[in-house]
């Protein structure tokens, strides 16, 4: 995150969708955002840092957070969809919404409507033109210079 130009770190409200246990709020602390600027929910926890709460019936006011970060969660959602929508709803206008995922995959937790076998033109696709976004599909690095220069040079400061 301290690679992009104008993210004010230690400013920045950040929500942290499934973060399964403290290792993910404690690993953020130390690349010098806020605590009390962390929030972190997941279905269940023995963690006091962490909320129990959906992730598609947050009760976080509309344009909360600076930063909504999602890590191998969002194929779990009965509702893509509503995923999509509620981090739109809750991340102000320029904010960053940074998901990492897997897709084509199928087995007996990942609901059927979650598949996302499109990969990430299918996550494109949901979010539409709702917001400004890059997205970098790492399984092909080949074209990685070219990508960051395109983003650097539509994002000079």
């Amino acid at each position: 995150m301290s690679s992009i130009r104008g993210l004010d770190i230690p400013g920045s409200k950040f929500l942290c969708i499934g973060p399964r246990n403290e290792s993910e709020v404690l690993l953020l602390h130390l690349y010098g955002f806020k605590k009390n600027n962390i929030s972190t929910i997941d279905l269940f926890s023995y963690s006091p840092l962490i909320k129990i709460m959906d992730m598609n019936k947050m009760d976080f006011p509309d344009d909360y957070f600076d930063i909504y970060y999602s890590s191998a969660v969002i194929r779990y959602s009965p509702d893509i969809d509503l995923t999509v929508s509620e981090s739109v709803r809750v991340v102000k206008p320029g904010g960053l919404v940074a998901i990492a995922f897997t897709y084509g995959v199928s087995g007996e937790i990942v609901p059927k409507s979650s598949e996302l076998w499109g990969g990430l033109n299918e996550l494109k696709e949901l979010y539409g033109n709702q917001h400004d976004y890059y997205i970098l599909d790492l399984s092909d690095l080949t074209n990685l210079e070219s990508v960051m220069n395109e983003i650097i040079s539509d994002h000079p400061d």
